[in-house]
């Protein structure tokens, strides 16, 4: 295997909401109270509330739980595409 001519180029961070959407990764959101609610994330939504925020603590905690109204207390930060299924 050949060594390249050029160094690679940094690895920039993602921090914000636009740069996990553009990336194809899901936010999904727990609720602090432990009842195992947990929301996925809707870009377009929340951007529009927060513009497009740092997801960092303040941007986890400010999250409100649709279902009983508490502060976020989780993230997770997925890769592949979620499958819900109804039955």
């Amino acid at each position: 295997m050949r060594v390249p001519d050029h160094p690679p180029r940094p690895v920039q961070p993602i921090t914000r909401l636009s740069q996990y959407r553009d990336a194809g990764y899901v936010l999904i959101s727990h609720c602090s109270t432990g009842r195992s609610h947990q929301h996925v994330i809707v870009y377009e939504t929340v951007m529009a509330e927060h513009g497009d925020a740092e997801v960092d603590f303040a941007f986890k905690v400010s999250m409100r739980c649709p279902e009983c109204g508490a502060a976020g207390g989780g993230m997770s930060i997925l890769q592949e595409p979620v499958v819900r299924c109804i039955i």
